[in-house]
């Protein structure tokens, strides 16, 4: 806060004219483009091109297994799902029974 009223100060003084400051330090924007592609041309690239590496190995590999096990799986269900009204009764009955006979056998205990 200090340095924007100093610095509003002198140019109302007009001690120091901004358009005829010679300073190359100013003229390059502090170096921030220089260190900035240095960086992204060096370690950054580096650390990034590694980040791509994993997404590529690791979570698409996982994503991509977890579809074709998905895939599997849903074939395999398909098999047991025929149509026919009679198997899924059957079937519905005998999970019944299961059921009721497990229950049976924990109350006599």
């Amino acid at each position: 806060m200090l340095g924007i009223a100093g610095g509003f100060g002198v140019y109302l003084l007009r001690k120091a004219d901004p358009r005829r400051l010679e300073l190359g330090f100013f003229r390059s924007a502090w170096h921030y483009d220089e260190g900035l592609s240095s960086f992204v041309a060096g370690p950054g690239r580096r650390f990034f091109d590694g980040l791509a590496e994993f997404d590529r190995q690791i979570i698409d590999g996982a994503v991509n297994g977890l579809g074709r096990l998905s895939l599997r799986n849903g074939r395999l269900l398909g098999l047991l799902q025929t149509g026919q009204l009679r198997r899924y009764v059957l079937g519905m009955s005998v999970g019944a029974v299961a059921v009721l006979l497990y229950f049976v056998t924990r109350m006599s205990l």
